[in-house]
């Protein structure tokens, strides 16, 4: 099998389209300069009443402004039982550990290979999901997806009820 590159080019009925469409759209900004000219002009006239909320809606606007200035950028880094070479498995049933939750973690934290690595002061913020059982965990998952659906954990949660579906087994 040989590749040839060729130029893209559109098809004839897509330009054709495509020219009766700027025929009008090109009109567009001339339109809407009178329209604003016209409008402006008015403006003279016009008598408008601030809303008995107007000044609670300024100062909403200043109190967005300040939650802005505090929120901050992050990333989010998972641990499941199913990723390769973390967790262990017995029989058909993956577990993991807390330490090697955390070791997994500071692993991903350290790599130097990683151009997503986060740099500076870092501030983190952990959640650990435990459950008796695959069951117990699927329920504990499934509140915890609903609220909060991270990928990994509703690919885990997901996992776990396949696998403690008997029809699956």
């Amino acid at each position: 099998m040989s590749w040839q590159q060729t130029p893209l080019t559109f098809p004839a009925s897509s330009l054709a389209i495509h020219s009766r469409a700027q025929g009008v759209l090109g009109q567009l900004p001339a339109i809407q300069d009178s329209a604003m000219g016209r409008l402006q002009g008015l403006a003279g006239r016009a008598q408008y009443r601030p809303h008995p909320l107007s000044e609670a809606a300024a100062g909403l606007a200043s109190l967005r402004a300040e939650l802005d200035r505090l929120l901050v950028t992050g990333r989010c880094l998972t641990v499941t039982p199913y990723l390769h070479g973390v967790g262990q498995q017995q029989g058909n049933q993956c577990h993991l550990s807390a330490p090697k939750a955390v070791a997994t973690l500071v692993a991903k934290l350290q790599d130097g290979a990683d151009p997503r690595l986060p740099a500076g002061q870092l501030h983190a913020l952990a959640w650990l999901v435990t459950g008796h059982s695959a069951d117990d965990l699927a329920q504990q998952l499934s509140i915890l997806c609903a609220l909060l659906p991270l990928p990994e954990w509703c690919a885990a949660l997901r996992r776990l009820i396949a696998n403690n579906d008997t029809m699956n087994q």
